[in-house]
């Protein structure tokens, strides 16, 4: 396979057709707090993208089967074989890696914490929502960690919203 047809396929993984969406969730905490640091902005942004990766490849990883047996999934990478089961979990792997391991450097230990939480909420949606109804719940709990993370990266004081 050729280095193009690879990174496609990679992207396909990550469901990048709309990476940029929820990549910037965390952004969007950040940006109502205050932050204005254009390169904060954009390790928080990178700390969003590693979450979008992770949590769509896990999905998909997770559906592989469910996947092979519908005519407009089973195209996808893992189904039709074009990336391994053992590349996807390795390259999710690396993914978060990388992700704990820019919100640890840029913001610390407890906002790490917060980021695997948000995982955690992901991994819990990708493994159980075919499963258990009601699970758009976690779903959009994650998200509103996301949201929660990329605040704290500005300041621990949220001020209510209803007052």
């Amino acid at each position: 396979m050729s280095l193009k047809t690879t990174v496609f396929e990679y992207a396909k993984l990550s469901s990048a057709h709309f990476i940029f969406l929820t990549a910037i969730i965390p952004l969007t905490g950040a940006i109502a707090i205050g932050e204005k640091d254009l390169f904060l902005l954009t390790m928080l942004f990178l700390i969003g993208l590693s979450a979008h990766i992770v949590g769509f490849a896990f999905n998909h990883y997770v559906d592989i089967e469910v996947d092979r047996l519908i005519t407009s999934t089973n195209k996808r990478p893992l189904p039709s074989g074009s990336i391994s089961e053992r590349n996807a979990l390795l390259y999710i792997l690396l993914v978060l890696f990388l992700g704990c391991l820019l919100t640890l450097y840029f913001y610390g230990v407890i906002l790490l914490i917060l980021y695997l939480l948000g995982i955690f909420l992901a991994v819990l949606y990708d493994l159980y929502s075919k499963r258990i109804s009601g699970m758009d719940f976690v779903l959009a709990a994650s998200v509103m960690v996301g949201v929660m993370f990329g605040a704290a990266t500005v300041s621990f004081q949220f001020t209510p919203l209803i007052g």
